[in-house]
C-alpha cells in the first residue's frame, strides 16, 4: 500500500432474483420408475411389495363391451398386475367424493327438498270457496224449473259480500233477455231456501225470518217481534213491547 493511501471498505446489500428448478423426492422416483423396463419393473413391484407390507397386488378384470364386437387389440386382458400405493389411493378417494359425490349429494338434497316443498303444497289448506262459489254447487240439488236457473246464476252473481241482494227491480234490469219480475220474484224464493239461512235478503227484516225454522222454540213470538218491534228491540224499549203484545 502506497503512502497516503487509505483502505475502504464498502458494504452494500443487492437483490438478486434467481429462479431454481428443484424435483421433489417423490418426483425423482416416479421419473425413475417410468424409465424402467418391463422386466425391471415387475422386479422393482416384487421388490417393493416385499419391503412394504402395507402394498397390496390387485387384480383388476375389465368388462366386455355391450356390442361384443371387440378387435383382438381391444380385446379385455383376464388379468392385470396393478400396483396400489394405500395413500394415493385414500388422496383419490378424497378427490372423487369431493368431485363426484358430492354433486351427487347436492342434487339429491335438491329432490329431497323438492318433495318437502311439495308435501306441504299438497297438505296446505286450499282456498275455501267463495259465498257465490258455496250457492252454485247447491244448485244441482235445488229442485228449481230449468227456466229459473240463468236468473238464479244470475241473482246469486249480484250478492254483496253479507249475501244480501238489492231490490228486485234494480237488479234484474241488468239481465238479458228481460223477463217479468214475477220470474224473478219466484227464482228469488228458491235462492233463499239454500245455505246459509237468511242468503238473497233485500232487508235485516227479511234476513232474520228467513232463519226461523219451524222446529224452533217459540218461532211465533219471534215473527212478531221482527216483523213489528225490531226499532224498540234496538232501542231496549221492552216495557213498550210487552204493553203493546201483553207478553
Amino acid at each position: 500500500m502506497r503512502e497516503g493511501e487509505v483502505m475502504r471498505l464498502d458494504t452494500s446489500q443487492q437483490l438478486r432474483l434467481q429462479q431454481t428448478l428443484k424435483l421433489a423426492p417423490r418426483m425423482i422416483q416416479s421419473m425413475e420408475i417410468l424409465q424402467l423396463p418391463v422386466l425391471a419393473l415387475q422386479e422393482r413391484i416384487q421388490q417393493e411389495l416385499q419391503e412394504n407390507p402395507v402394498l397390496e397386488l390387485r387384480e383388476r378384470r375389465e368388462e366386455p363391451l355391450r356390442n361384443g364386437s371387440q378387435t383382438e387389440a381391444e380385446a379385455p386382458k383376464t388379468e392385470t398386475a396393478e400396483f396400489e400405493d394405500p395413500v394415493s389411493e385414500a388422496i383419490r378417494q378424497d378427490w372423487d367424493d369431493y368431485s363426484g359425490e358430492s354433486p351427487r349429494r347436492s342434487r339429491a338434497s335438491l329432490e329431497e327438498a323438492g318433495d318437502r316443498k311439495l308435501d306441504a303444497m299438497q297438505n296446505m289448506p286450499s282456498r275455501p270457496p267463495s259465498l257465490q262459489e258455496h250457492l252454485l254447487d247447491q244448485l244441482p240439488y235445488l229442485d228449481a224449473p230449468g227456466h229459473l236457473v240463468p236468473i238464479l246464476e244470475y241473482l246469486i252473481s249480484n250478492l254483496d259480500d253479507n249475501g244480501w241482494i238489492r231490490p228486485l227491480e234494480d237488479v234484474m234490469s241488468g239481465f238479458s233477455p228481460p223477463v217479468p219480475l214475477a220470474e224473478a220474484e219466484e227464482a228469488l224464493t228458491y235462492l233463499q231456501q239454500l245455505d246459509p239461512p237468511g242468503i238473497g235478503a233485500r232487508s235485516l227484516e227479511e234476513c232474520l225470518l228467513l232463519q226461523i225454522t219451524e222446529d224452533m222454540p217459540h218461532r211465533d213470538v219471534l215473527r212478531v217481534l221482527i216483523q213489528n218491534h225490531l226499532e224498540d228491540i234496538a232501542h231496549n224499549r221492552l216495557p213498550i213491547i210487552q204493553k203493546k203484545n201483553r207478553l
